[in-house]
């Protein structure tokens, strides 16, 4: 039998969510080059079908309309929602003797006695912010299926299974780059950025720079400062702003200096409109997961940034926190 059409606006809100779901990395496959040297080769997949191979027929549908909801729509957090249940709960799932995935297969003892494993396991225990995380992602998805089935399924997330994160304990906190490090980013950023045997720098070492500057200086997410547009950089006399969308919806105009503006200037030359820092491809760039051989791709010397900066809230330098989150196309995030 033919396979039944799709309707055409189905059609096209799965094509966007594949789009923003991407692929993830699945494994390495053998590979023999022309030369006849063996090596390694990652194998990608789309995120939308995992979904489907891990998920109960009925359950799918709920779950892409949870990840393309209103209320999510950072693609950082809906590749990260779709991970961990790829990672995390569809295993448990088949553990526990389900071929699949679906909405109340986990009930509150599961998740307690799966807490107590992995926080005391002796190889590489989960921190209780990373199960704070992931039981998120299950109580968010139960939160919206509340919503749409009938009757509701019990969410199994209870404050018996979240953890209770200490907020004054270092040892959870975000790791921290001293003065030193911070300086050696920069010093890297601008030697990319200086001119050299060629006539001076071109346009993607300007780039580099104006990336790892801004995310520094204004203390944003790579997410929001590629989602920018020329449009967001903005004056008002001698002043100069950069306009973010933030978690929550928050719009802020945050201010830069004079030296950035200048730079940020410089790289755009005579480009008007469009995205405020282009890919390789000229093509808008994304906050993902790098690859050397993508276009896109962005040394990852100018992409260690703090993203708490003393600038905006006043911290002594050696509190600055470190930001690991590189820059690639959106179709790929490992």
């Amino acid at each position: 039998m033919p396979a039944a059409a799709v309707p055409p606006l189905l059609h096209d809100a799965l094509t966007t969510l594949d789009a923003d779901l991407g692929e993830r990395c699945v494994g390495w496959a053998d590979l023999t080059e022309p030369s006849g040297r063996a090596r390694k080769q990652r194998v990608y997949r789309r995120r939308l079908e995992l979904l489907a191979e891990a998920l109960e027929p009925a359950t799918l549908p709920v779950v892409v309309g949870w990840l393309s909801s209103a209320r999510r729509t950072s693609v950082a957090t809906r590749r990260g929602y779709c991970d961990d249940l790829l990672t995390v709960w569809a295993p448990l799932a088949r553990e526990l003797g389900h071929d699949r995935f679906f909405v109340g297969c986990l009930s509150t003892a599961h998740l307690q006695m799966w807490r107590a494993r992995v926080t005391g396991r002796a190889a590489r225990p989960l921190t209780a912010r990373s199960i704070a995380r992931y039981v998120k992602t299950l109580s968010s998805l139960h939160a919206y299926a509340a919503g749409v089935l009938d009757p509701p399924p019990p969410n199994p997330v209870s404050e018996d299974v979240r953890p209770v994160i200490d907020e004054e304990d270092p040892s959870t906190a975000t790791p921290i780059l001293e003065e030193d490090e911070v300086a050696a980013v920069f010093a890297a950023a601008r030697s990319a950025a200086s001119p050299g045997p060629r006539p001076g720098p071109d346009r993607a070492q300007l780039r580099d720079l104006a990336l790892v500057t801004l995310l520094y200086v204004v203390a944003g997410r790579v997410s929001e400062i590629c989602a920018a547009d020329i449009e967001d950089l903005r004056t008002s006399g001698d002043r100069s702003f950069l306009r973010v969308r933030r978690k929550g919806h928050q719009v802020r105009d945050l201010e830069i200096p004079p030296t950035l503006a200048g730079l940020l200037r410089a790289y755009l030359g005579d480009r008007t409109t469009g995205p405020l820092l282009l890919d390789d491809a000229a093509g808008g760039w994304t906050g993902t997961t790098p690859t050397a051989s993508a276009p896109g791709w962005v040394a990852p010397q100018a992409c260690w940034a703090a993203t708490t900066s003393p600038r905006t809230c006043g911290a002594p330098p050696g509190s600055l926190t470190c930001s690991t989150r590189w820059s690639r196309p959106a179709a790929r995030n490992a």
